[in-house]
């Protein structure tokens, strides 16, 4: 490419973008729905139940999230699951992204850069940025929605300031004002991570020398805690109880200091090293926790961090575009994680908005050195496309997803636990099994296991097994609805009406819904000769269960005999 003004080229380069977008994640637009897609998505009432833009809407009522809920509903209204049109929007979301990052680039290469054309220091950074396989999780993952759609409003405002500060008419920069003040309140109703918004705007502002405007920014986060500090304190104490899990076994309360010490150990020796070398990700990656302050991990993560923020204040003046690039990475959701106790201590669509520091960082180094630049971009950015197709095509279903998470870490727990349900999901039983000994060889006592090992040898005729698993799941957790209905149906089979419909009694308790509730009942009801009662119970269970055609088309046998 000929060294040409940055607005004749940009169009050009954009093009190119959108090309590179395409190539790195067209195929992943059909892809199922996979891992929590299944349980946020598919299984939202507030989702499933949105038929019109009207009533997608409503979203914006709920306390977490609306505006992410709202796409999906919208999504929803317009296309139904539609996978594809769930997918598209996530990649349409990158591409706009990739768009904004090269508009910020765009901006502060003319600020900053003067011996560099803006629009090839853009088209570097905003490239990285398309293709990069540290973003595959956020793009090609539906739930990672949150972050993208986040870092779409988040990179927005950013571009909005910049663009304010540059104005010198001053209704233009009242208008870039008021887009950047809008942006930024539906990055936050995206995601609560735009908490950091307000701190790169400043970090912004400081170096092009509005000190006191970045002084009263850096004030917002202070003022949006005080204000929703119940919300928030709720919101912890929920997390860090991490009841979901805790309740079968799964998981226990996150301690808070182990997780600080550890989320800023993963900052560099996961997150940051990805970056740089992005051949090992996972969906589920191993990384042991921080237990004490003077653990060498987390004290060579702290140094670096430290090193980090000293060399970008050093040359905030001498190389402001080189210290707003490490400030963009380190002054982001990147860090933010380390005060909000979540379960997982890494998921890689988290750092989706930290990669614009990367991805600016990258092209400040290459565009150092002019007659190299198209040469050593080329290798860059095929290099990590290659990734990228290889890292997008594990989400083509979740039995490739846990594979490749237990490729990665064969001595983790859910990686077998995961695949083995969904091998077992797929009539692949005797894989299952093989996941499931492999999982009980880590930890014995998992409740969940052995309800799954029962459903397998339900399902296989061997009732003595099926009935020895399913017991010892709800010795391990009695608030198993699945293991209780299992135990019901051995009941029918042994012609013990009672014991079925005391374990049915039991399921509902635990929070049992759903076809199979109502079709082992009807089955119990029928072994007790309540034969209306039957029947009625058997077309409660028709009605649920039109998504499971064998389930369907047996209760339609049933009902059949009944009415001869």
């Amino acid at each position: 490419m000929r060294q040409t003004g940055g607005i004749i080229s940009a169009p050009r380069l954009m093009l190119v973008l959108a090309f590179l977008v395409i190539v790195s994640y067209g195929r992943c637009v059909n892809y199922p729905f996979v891992y929590d897609d299944l349980p946020g998505i598919l299984d939202d009432p507030l989702i499933s139940h949105a038929e019109t833009i009207g009533q997608a809407s409503r979203a914006f009522v709920q306390p977490l999230r609306p505006a992410t809920e709202f796409t999906y509903a919208l999504t929803h209204s317009l296309f139904g699951f539609s996978r594809t049109a769930f997918h598209l929007t996530n990649v349409l979301i990158h591409l706009v992204n990739t768009f904004l990052v090269f508009g910020i680039g765009l901006v502060l290469a003319r600020r900053w850069l003067p011996d560099i054309n803006p629009a090839h220091f853009a088209f570097v950074g905003a490239a990285v940025h398309a293709v990069h396989p540290m973003y595959t999780e956020a793009v090609t993952y539906v739930t990672g929605r949150s972050s993208s759609l986040c870092a779409l409003f988040y990179f927005a405002c950013l571009l909005f300031v910049t663009q304010a500060v540059e104005s010198r008419d001053v209704v233009r920069r009242r208008f870039w004002t008021c887009a950047a003040l809008v942006s930024g309140l539906l990055a936050w109703q995206a995601k609560e991570e735009a908490m950091t918004l307000p701190l790169i705007a400043a970090a912004f502002l400081m170096l092009v020398g509005h000190r006191r405007l970045a002084a009263g920014l850096m004030l917002v986060p202070i003022v949006l805690l005080t204000a929703r500090w119940e919300a928030i304190a709720n919101l912890y104490r929920v997390s860090a109880a991490n009841e979901p899990l805790a309740a079968f076994g799964l998981g226990a309360p996150v301690q808070t200091w182990p997780y600080v010490f550890s989320e800023i150990k993963a900052a560099v020796f996961y997150y940051m090293s990805h970056f740089a070398v992005p051949l090992t990700q996972s969906v589920d990656p191993y990384f042991r926790t921080v237990q004490s302050i003077v653990e060498p991990g987390f004290l060579v993560s702290a140094a670096t961090i430290l090193a980090l923020t000293v060399v970008a204040l050093r040359f905030s003046t001498t190389l402001p575009l080189f210290a707003f690039s490490i400030f963009a990475l380190l002054v982001s959701p990147l860090l933010a994680y380390a005060f909000v106790p979540l379960p997982d201590l890494i998921a890689e669509h988290r750092v989706y908005i930290a990669g614009l520091g990367f991805d600016l960082l990258i092209a400040w180094l290459l565009s150092r050195s002019h007659k190299t630049l198209w040469l050593s971009t080329a290798a860059v950015i095929i290099s990590l496309t290659t990734v990228t197709l290889a890292r997008n095509s594990v989400w083509a279903s979740d039995i490739d997803l846990w594979q490749q998470a237990e490729r990665v870490a064969p001595n983790k727990l859910r990686p077998h636990l995961n695949l083995g349900a969904a091998l077992q999901a797929t009539d692949r039983s005797d894989q299952a099994l093989v996941e499931y000994r492999h999982a009980l060889l880590i930890r014995s006592d998992l409740p969940l296991v052995y309800s799954n090992l029962g459903t397998i040898y339900l399902k296989q005729g061997r009732i003595d097994d099926a009935e020895a698993m399913l017991t010892r799941a709800i010795e391990l957790s009695p608030r198993l609805p699945q293991a209780y209905i299992n135990l019901a149906s051995i009941a029918v089979n042994r012609k013990k009406a009672d014991e079925a419909f005391d374990y049915l009694a039991k399921a509902e308790k635990a929070g049992a819904l759903g076809d199979w509730l109502h079709f082992i009942r009807a089955e119990a009801l029928e072994l007790s000769g309540q034969i209306n009662a039957a029947r009625s119970e058997y077309r409660t269970a028709e009605e649920l269960s039109e998504d499971d055609r064998q389930l369907h088309e047996e209760i339609q046998r049933r009902l059949e005999i009944s009415r001869k």
